[in-house]
């Protein structure tokens, strides 16, 4: 074999090298991901289980016919740092505890798995990314956070 031909071979070698780390490093990524699912997967048929509310029965008000409550329960800017860092897991059980709409809870796991995902800046940062959450709403999960 001449030179340039095993060098070819050397840097085809090289190349496979590279690509076999790299598709370990994604199957390892791709279990994770599915450790979590798995996780996640009871607290969610707790969560549908428990929850047998109509969502079609509450319609939301206007803006400007809802009254602001403060929130007792928890500091905003806390509130969103749970959302932003807690294991999907525990997010997911503490916004059940608050009494957060299914609906609302899957949207925010929905937004947190994205490879994207920007952390929430504000309130109204998390109300406009999340379908389905009004600020009421967010104001009553915020108060029986715990």
């Amino acid at each position: 074999m001449n030179d340039r031909a095993k060098t070819s071979v050397d840097t085809l070698r090289d190349r496979f090298d590279a690509l076999d780390s790299s598709l370990k490093v994604l199957i390892e990524a791709v279990n994770q991901v599915k450790n979590e699912i798995t996780a996640l997967q009871p607290s969610l048929e707790s969560l549908s289980q428990s929850e047998s509310v109509d969502e079609t029965e509450s319609v939301e008000k206007p803006v400007s016919e809802k009254k602001q409550e403060p929130s007792a329960g928890v500091k905003p800017q806390a509130f969103l740092e749970a959302v932003n860092t807690l294991p999907i897991p525990e997010l997911t059980e503490k916004l059940n505890s608050a009494n957060a709409k299914r609906n609302v809870i899957k949207n925010i796991v929905l937004e947190r798995k994205k490879l994207n995902f920007q952390a929430f800046t504000s309130q109204e940062d998390l109300v406009t990314r999340i379908k389905g959450l009004a600020q009421y709403s967010l104001d009553k999960i915020m108060k029986v956070w715990s």
